[in-house]
């Protein structure tokens, strides 16, 4: 329980603006300033030789503690005898957050850290926090506390975790209010002999106790245990044979639910307990609905159950429950659109999750499937005026002129399709909508990133960074000597040198990411020059994210890089502001009954494409060794 997670609040104040448009803010990250309760993180704990080394090392600054959302970095810090005060910089490019905290909105930072020591004490309930180590900086909405002080309790997912914690760090302290003061006539040596006879005695009776609990515990447990393994290997197994088929084709997995319908219906508990044990690879919403007991995640599946079985939503069983708890606490009743709507985004939203490359790029939202959008191409430079034309017309300089020219938007649909038919029923569909809704999200998700990185660019589909690289070539394309073979390993020092390929678009490290295939990923953990996510921060996510940095640029991994071969591209250079997502429409999941093959077709569609502002600008990327 000392690995949990604390966040503490405090207070700051928007600064100034520089030269650049960033936005400086200073303030406490945390003060000394105690609760009514006493906790408290004391002056001292600042300097120990843990606190801030490894977050000194990649000093970021997140919005809302999340890891996806980097909106500035620390650039100055002070430990004070009210705690610890820090000077930020919150980069223009950060959005509404950065307009947010402009406009005096977000007025609170929030520290997530990890208590190393502390001393708690059970009688006044206190938590004084010696030595911790930071792991990151945030600016949040609404902080736990607005004057710095905190609960420790509050960080806790239940009473139990809280006095496990307190276990920890609770110092016990020698009581002598109940000893009486006697006169002793044995020898000392007797008397400690006396003594250490009866601690024996009184351990080995405790042990003798414990190690029969044990036993008794130990034979429970393998007894339950050896009667779950056979039932879990069994639907264990009917679930790994369910997700295989499905993704081999929608024909194939409508086929295996068809034959599968009775053992499905007989597992129905067990099949969601394995799903909700191991997780789906989304994370939904788990919040409540305002009008009922329904989350996100059960509206989701209500929602694709009534797509399935082509009803409305609250045309299936689910359905019908979920609208009689909504609308049994509500004044008013409540329509499927507006579920529908809210579905739609929230898979959506799960898909952004799972993309590593979409995501770094800016959204551009279309009214066409085609849309013009002008540029300027090129700054043009202001002139120096003769001390002799002051007065004068010229004294203003040069007319500036501009030659404005233009590019493209152009969107592409991507779809996705499964099948169910007519005889499957809705109790065999229930059990296994978690893996629908992986299928849904899964098939958009792999198709962007491999689209965005290797498309051809052809009539339906956009054109990627390493198409638009290897078609540049010259300096875009950086064939180091590392081999597919693995006899020489990728280095930080080749994704440098393939920097040089961008030109002035490498200039400035705010603007560029790397994107590694995961054989290069593991070259580099061997590489002392590049840096772990354990020495960057604590930004790493399940499936998409930072993984690392070299020479401060973030690094990445997507799954869709090209297969290790001799002359393919290991890893992707590129300056995000140069390219557009232009996007028609999001996500959306239609269904139609077919009469002729007497199955159900689900299929969920989205328009977006992928342009550079510059053309043949931008990116760089870096190849294995030539044969």
């Amino acid at each position: 329980m000392n690995k949990k997670l604390l966040k503490l609040d405090s207070m700051f104040l928007s600064k100034a603006v520089n030269e650049e448009g960033d936005l400086i803010i200073e303030g406490f990250a945390n003060t000394t300033d105690k609760d009514r309760a006493g906790d408290v993180i004391v002056q001292e704990a600042w300097g120990t030789k843990s606190a801030l080394p490894n977050y000194l090392k990649n000093p970021i600054i997140l919005a809302y503690h999340d890891h996806s959302h980097p909106v500035g970095k620390m650039i100055s810090h002070q430990v004070t005898d009210k705690g610890l005060h820090i000077t930020a910089k919150i980069s223009k490019a950060a959005g509404q957050v950065y307009d947010l905290i402009k406009d005096e909105v977000l007025q609170a930072f929030s520290v997530g850290f990890r208590v190393l020591d502390a001393d708690y004490d059970s009688a006044t309930d206190i938590f004084v926090i010696k030595d911790l180590e930071l792991h990151e900086i945030s600016v949040v909405s609404v902080p736990m506390n607005q004057e710095s002080t905190f609960r420790i309790s509050k960080s806790f997912d239940s009473d139990d975790e809280l006095e496990t914690f307190k276990a920890d760090y609770t110092k016990p302290i020698m009581s002598t209010k109940d000893l009486e003061t006697e006169e002793f006539s044995m020898d000392p040596k007797e008397l400690q002999k006396t003594i250490d006879a009866a601690i024996a005695a009184s351990a080995a009776k405790l042990a003798a106790e414990a190690k029969v609990k044990a036993d008794a515990e130990a034979k429970e447990k393998a007894d339950t245990a050896r009667i779950s393994v056979v039932v879990k290997s069994q639907t264990e197994n009917l679930v790994a044979d369910l997700e295989a088929r499905m993704k081999v084709s929608a024909e194939a997995g409508a086929k295996a639910i068809a034959e599968l319908q009775d053992q499905i219906i007989a597992k129905n508990d067990e099949i969601k307990s394995i799903l909700a044990a191991r997780g789906n690879k989304m994370e939904f919403d788990e919040h409540k609905h305002a009008a009922g007991s329904y989350n996100m995640n059960d509206m989701t599946d209500a929602f694709l159950l009534a797509k399935v079985c082509s009803k409305d939503l609250f045309g299936t069983k689910l359905g019908t429950n979920m609208a009689k708890a909504v609308n049994s606490s509500s004044s008013g009743q409540v329509s499927s659109d507006k579920y529908e709507q809210e579905v739609t985004s929230s898979l959506y939203e799960d898909m952004k999750k799972m993309l590593t490359v979409q995501p770094l790029f800016r959204e551009v939202q279309l009214t066409s499937a085609t849309q013009v959008l002008p540029i300027n191409p090129n700054a043009t430079s202001a002139g120096w005026v003769d001390p002799a034309n002051y007065g004068a017309a010229a004294t203003t300089g040069p007319e500036l002129t501009k030659s404005l020219t233009e590019i493209i938007l152009q969107t592409f649909k991507l779809a996705g399709k499964s099948f169910i038919t007519d005889e499957t029923e809705e109790d065999a569909i229930i059990p296994i909508l978690p893996l629908l809704r992986d299928q849904l999200v899964e098939a958009h998700s792999d198709a962007i990133d491999l689209a965005f990185l290797s498309g051809s660019g052809s009539a339906n589909n956009p054109t990627g960074l390493i198409t638009r690289a290897l078609a540049t070539g010259g300096t875009s394309v950086n064939t180091t000597t590392a081999k597919a073979d693995g006899t020489v390993k990728v280095t930080a020092k080749m994704l440098l040198q393939t920097r040089r390929g961008l030109a002035q678009w490498g200039l400035k490290l705010n603007n560029l990411k790397i994107i590694v295939s995961q054989d290069a990923y593991w070259d580099l953990l061997e590489d002392t020059e590049f840096q772990n996510v354990n020495e960057v921060g604590n930004l790493a996510t399940k499936l998409t994210g930072q993984v690392g940095a070299v020479y401060g640029i973030p690094v990445m991994i997507s799954t869709q890089m090209p297969a290790k071969a001799v002359s393919a591209t290991y890893a992707v250079l590129v300056n995000t502001t140069n390219f557009l997502v232009p996007r028609l429409r999001g996500f959306t999941v239609q269904s139609e009954y077919s009469v002729e093959s007497q199955r159900r077709l689900i299929a969920s569609t989205q328009r977006l494409g992928f342009n550079s502002i510059i053309a043949d600008k931008g990116v760089a990327v870096a190849t294995y060794a030539a044969a």
